[in-house]
């Protein structure tokens, strides 16, 4: 049968977490611990700071640079994008012409068990509840 380990206390024991790290306490009251630097989490505490430990950049006189000349870079030409030519395209052929009925072409009209009018296409074999304008080529 598992048992739990007992349910510490939520304190900052054994000093403060290192950075990045955070302390919270699971649905169930166990404590566990958010790494943000690898978004990761563990039941273990991390490792307090230790006396060598240094827990944030500690500011340092750091001296600067001569400045340096910096040249402006030679002018450049702007060139206008290139005119696209007009390619000539080969047009799709006309519609066929209605048929008969004034359905387009592979068009049939039928009538639903409920009597309203339905459109069945045969080159795509589906089916419409209206006609359209223009058939698909």
């Amino acid at each position: 049968m598992y048992v739990p380990p007992p349910v510490p206390v939520l304190t900052q024991q054994n000093g403060p977490l290192p950075p990045g790290w955070q302390q919270e306490l699971a649905p169930d009251g166990r404590v566990y611990y958010i790494d943000h630097n690898t978004k990761q989490t563990s039941w273990t505490r991390p490792a307090p700071l230790g006396p060598t430990a240094v827990p944030y950049a500690q500011p340092v006189a750091v001296q600067a640079p001569p400045p340096v000349a910096v040249q402006a870079p030679p002018p450049v030409a702007v060139v206008p994008p290139p005119v696209p030519i007009a390619v000539a395209r080969p047009r799709p052929p006309p519609p066929p012409p209605p048929s008969a009925s004034g359905l387009p072409p592979h068009w049939e009209r039928k009538t639903a068990p409920d009597g309203r009018t339905y459109y069945v296409d045969h080159r795509t074999k589906t089916t419409h509840w209206q006609l359209p304008t223009t058939a698909p080529v």
